[in-house]
C-alpha cells in the first residue's frame, strides 16, 4: 500500500508556523480552511510528520529542562555567580526566583541558592524573547505568548 504523502516531504505542525510565524493558531486554522494555505493531516492525532522532528522548544520547559541542560539539574548556584556566569542582571534573577520561575534549593549564609538548569532557562527564554518592557514569562514559568497579534 503506498501512502499519499511521501517520506521525502517535510510537513510542519501547526503549533510551529503559529510560533515562527508570531500567529495565532486561530488565524492559522481559518487560513487552512479557506484554502488559502495548503496543509494535510498525517495522523487522527495531527502530529507532525516523524521524519520531521524538532528539538524541544522553550515552551515545552522539562523536556528544554532535559535536552539542553541534564548536568546542570538539581545543580546549586548563588544568584550573584549566576549573574556572572550568564550575563544577566541579578535583580532579574531575584525577582524570577521570588515568582517561582527559578526553584529556591535554599540558603547558605546570606546567599540563596538557585537551580542552575532553571536559571539556564530562564536566560534562554530572556535571551530569546528579550525587549524592553516586554512580559517574559506567564505565571506557571512558560514564556509569555501575546494574546494578540503583533505588528512590528
Amino acid at each position: 500500500m503506498t501512502d499519499k504523502y511521501s517520506s521525502s516531504e517535510t510537513y510542519i505542525s501547526i503549533r510551529d508556523v503559529t510560533r515562527a510565524l508570531g500567529l495565532p493558531s486561530s488565524v492559522l486554522k481559518k487560513k487552512v480552511k479557506s484554502g488559502s494555505i495548503k496543509a494535510v493531516m498525517l495522523d487522527r492525532q495531527n502530529k507532525t510528520h516523524p521524519a520531521n522532528k524538532t528539538e524541544p522548544t522553550l515552551d515545552e520547559r522539562e523536556t528544554y529542562i532535559n535536552a539542553n541542560f541534564p548536568e546542570l539539574k538539581g545543580k546549586e548556584i548563588w544568584i550573584a555567580e549566576a549573574a556572572r556566569k550568564y550575563e544577566i542582571a541579578q535583580p532579574n534573577l531575584s525577582r524570577w526566583a521570588d515568582r517561582g520561575y527559578i526553584k529556591k534549593l535554599g540558603k547558605f549564609k546570606n546567599r540563596i541558592l538557585l537551580d542552575e538548569a532553571d536559571v539556564a532557562y530562564c536566560v534562554a527564554v530572556s535571551r530569546d524573547r528579550s525587549g524592553t518592557g516586554r512580559w517574559l514569562f506567564n505565571d506557571d514559568g512558560t514564556p509569555y505568548t501575546p494574546k494578540r497579534l503583533q505588528v512590528a
